[in-house]
């Protein structure tokens, strides 16, 4: 940074000598004294200074803003990492991806351009150095009329502001639209009422604000640029028409020097005046990241593997009196504080889960089991560390979670295939090493899935497979990890009654045999009688253990 800077001042000074010159010669030769060879010499040797001073302190400046563009991305994306996916939810997915994209590239693209506002800067600085040296009674009306130019543009700006701030909240409704017509494409594109409604309703509306901000703030800012470079030929003309008036005394060399640098400092000015829409976009950028609240700056740093402790074997997980409720926020977001009836309303319509007491033990399979909504899947995400209990604990061994054994080396014990898992490309095994392609093509045979997919180098030759496949794929991944602790959510669901027999008569058995600890969510009441304990669930509550 001090470097770049050094060298933007050398450029700036060797810039301001060589209109110095040229100043200098017009004089001279209107004197009839003027020596063309040496002069010119030096004139070249000003300007290949110039020119490479210039390059190297935009060099090292971009080199500097390149690594915080960096060094902010990896910030951000380990904020989000380190926040729990509890919190996640609340902020909404979408939010999480428009700060990543819009954001973020709005901060990069504010940061890449620091090198040559700092550059151009630095030569207006050093050009209004060289205009007071020359003449401070001159420079005093030139700086006047700037200050009155600069306030006249934050005052416009800030009107700028004011739309910029409403075009980026409807980035994030329209990443949240974007959201829905990708997760409910099927009944959109089935149900005419529906596609209608997205159409007209959600997204017209929407793209027409868009417009009309985007409208308003592309004019005021054209406007401040034309203005802008009007005026500054006014001032070229008040200084050549008016210097005889107010400044009797100047020379005409003094003037033209002025005239020389103003010009010069023309497209330098320009530059700074069009960062100023940049610079209001960064602040908005840098407000929507502070705001997102993501995890704090202690929880940042992700752990090494060797930091996080797996225990070599685990016979007893243990719910202890497990209650959670969900947040009156994310549901009463959109009713008026005011209406104290309505948040009552929605206080007492809370899903609430427990007290709930369960164990699970090593060899053993449990099902659980229960209508849907019944708080199944809540009590999993809690039991997982993905929710945090408002009452209880959760224990492996007799050791609480989050005391004796961090989340990180709890977590690190368990395997799940959920309701609607995403399937990556790449395999990982329990040590987060890339899967022998051995290995994990000996899983896709025994899933009966040869003929659909295979994997090399440890990377699936597909995913774009069914929903019932897309588990299968899920499960694989699963049992690549090998973990202590083995979680199924509904995953008996689309799958062909073959499947289904494999899974629950063999697969389930395979793993009680290794000692795991397998946990089934399950509507297939047809194989509940292979679970060595039953747990069902009615309205947030355990009604019957077997």
């Amino acid at each position: 940074m001090v470097l770049a800077t050094a060298l933007s001042m050398l450029s700036a000074v060797a810039s301001i000598s060589m209109l110095a010159m040229i100043t200098d010669a017009i004089g001279k030769v209107g004197a009839g004294q003027f020596d063309f060879k040496y002069p010119f010499i030096l004139f070249l040797s000003v300007v290949l200074a110039v020119m490479l001073f210039g390059f190297l302190s935009q060099f090292f400046m971009l080199k500097l803003s390149s690594s915080v563009v960096y060094a902010v991305r990896k910030t951000l994306l380990q904020r989000i990492l380190a926040t729990s996916y509890e919190k996640i939810e609340k902020i909404g997915g979408h939010r999480v991806i428009a700060t990543m994209k819009t954001d973020v590239e709005t901060l990069s693209n504010g940061l890449l351009i620091a090198p040559q506002f700092i550059y151009n800067l630095i030569t207006v600085l050093c050009c209004f150095g060289y205009l007071v040296y020359s003449s401070w009674q001159l420079f005093l009306f030139i700086i006047f009329f700037v200050a009155l130019v600069v306030l006249g543009t934050r005052i416009v700006l800030s009107y700028v502001n004011i739309h910029q701030k409403a075009l980026r909240e409807y980035e994030d409704t329209f990443y949240s639209d974007m959201n829905a017509l990708n997760k409910g494409g099927m009944t959109i594109h089935l149900n005419l009422n529906r596609r209608r409604h997205f159409y007209k309703v959600l997204m017209l509306p929407l793209f027409e604000k868009i417009r009309q901000k985007t409208i308003k703030e592309e004019l005021l800012i054209i406007g401040l640029d034309t203005v802008t470079g009007t005026l500054v030929f006014l001032l070229i003309g008040a200084i050549v028409y008016g210097f005889h008036v107010f400044l009797p005394g100047t020379e005409a060399k003094i003037v033209v020097s002025f005239l020389l640098v103003i010009l010069y400092m023309v497209g330098p000015i320009s530059f700074l005046m069009g960062t100023f829409d940049d610079i209001n976009r960064v602040q908005i950028s840098l407000k929507k990241i502070e705001n997102i609240n993501l995890a704090e700056p202690n929880e940042l740093r992700l752990p090494s593997f060797e930091q996080v402790y797996i225990k070599p074997k685990v016979k007893l997980l243990s719910a202890n009196n497990i209650f959670y409720q969900y947040s009156a926020q994310t549901t009463t977001n959109s009713l008026s504080s005011a209406n104290t009836s309505q948040l009552q309303m929605a206080n007492d319509l809370q899903f609430s889960l427990g007290p709930i007491s369960a164990e699970f033990r090593s060899g053993g399979v449990t099902f659980i089991v229960g209508e849907n909504g019944c708080g199944k899947t809540t009590f999993i995400n809690i039991l997982i560390g993905l929710y945090s209990q408002k009452k209880g604990s959760i224990l492996v061994d007799g050791d609480t979670v989050g005391e004796e054994l961090n989340l990180l080396s709890y977590q690190s014990l368990i395997s799940t295939v959920f309701v609607n898992s995403f399937v990556f490309d790449h395999l990982l095994t329990a040590a987060g090493d890339i899967a022998e392609d051995q290995y994990v093509n000996g899983f896709i045979k025994k899933l009966q899935m040869e003929t659909k997919v295979s994997c090399s180098g440890g990377m699936l030759s597909s995913t774009n497979l069914s929903q019932g496949q897309r588990k299968r794929l899920s499960l694989l991944s699963s049992l690549v990890e090998n973990a202590q602790i083995c979680i199924f959510d509904e995953l008996g669901a689309d799958q062909d009654p073959l499947f289904k027999h494999y899974f629950y008569n063999e697969l389930l058995f395979d793993l009680k045999r290794q000692g795991k600890i397998v946990i089934v969510i399950s509507h297939d009441d047809q194989y509940f009688y292979l679970a060595d304990e039953l747990i069902k669930f009615e309205n947030g509550k355990v009604i019957s253990n077997e």
